[in-house]
């Protein structure tokens, strides 16, 4: 996948400091690229900003382009943003939102606007994974 980004610039909500200033960064297919700094450097907002949950769910004022494959991640809606992209946060305690699994993984598939047959499906084959691993 290629990422292509564009005179990135950020605002959180109620915020006259730029979190993200005029970044531009081109990651080609099969590239590793590390995005290193200091806390409060902007690392995750740019990570956000990739998935599209910048602006989509944080909101703010942005303003630039970011591509992935060619595609403007502000302009995908988001079931086709998230089979290209989504995000793993640093604190895995903050990204578990429900008290049961099954719950937690149909949550996801929600979110990529799968039905409900599909979900049950799924939920049910990955639960028997589940239940065998902790059987050993």
């Amino acid at each position: 996948m290629q990422i292509k980004i564009s005179n990135l610039n950020y605002y959180y909500p109620n915020s006259n400091r730029k979190a993200l200033d005029n970044i531009n960064l081109n990651i080609d297919d099969g590239e590793f690229v590390l995005v290193v700094g200091y806390s409060g450097s902007g690392k995750s907002t740019l990570a956000k900003c990739i998935t599209g949950a910048i602006p989509n769910f944080y909101g703010g004022k942005i303003g630039g382009q970011v591509f992935l494959d060619g595609e403007d991640v502000f302009k995908l809606n988001q079931k086709n943003r998230s089979s290209l992209v989504t995000m793993v946060f640093q604190d895995p305690e903050k990204q578990i939102l429900m008290n049961k699994v099954y719950r937690e993984i149909a949550f996801g598939l929600e979110n990529i606007a799968l039905d409900e047959g599909t979900i049950k499906k799924k939920d049910m084959g990955i639960s028997r994974v589940l239940w065998y691993f902790r059987s050993l």
